[in-house]
């Protein structure tokens, strides 16, 4: 499956928060349509720095748009995601 996350604009936009729902709705679809027993790829823009390490300076834009806390823990209810996440920090360790 392949997605394009609206971008947001800025955390002060009505576009931020249609940003967040468009997640929760993404992880209700994947939770309700995709098996526990068969492997998947998400792929896409996700519109989010995963993490600080990520960041090209996140002391300067944390809680800027892709970089809040809201965004991070919506992509990481993503459980296909967290699997993701953990095989490519056993390939490339920060």
């Amino acid at each position: 499956t392949t997605v394009y996350v609206p971008n947001g604009k800025t955390t002060s936009h009505d576009d931020f928060q249609r940003k967040l729902e468009w997640f929760d709705a993404l992880n209700e679809h994947m939770a309700a349509s995709q098996p526990v027993d068969r492997q998947a790829i998400l792929c896409g823009d996700f519109n989010i720095v995963p993490a600080p390490i990520d960041s090209w300076n996140e002391t300067m834009l944390n809680g800027a748009i892709f970089h809040t806390d809201e965004e991070r823990s919506r992509l990481g209810l993503l459980e296909l995601f967290q699997k993701y996440t953990q095989s490519q920090l056993s390939l490339c360790p920060r």
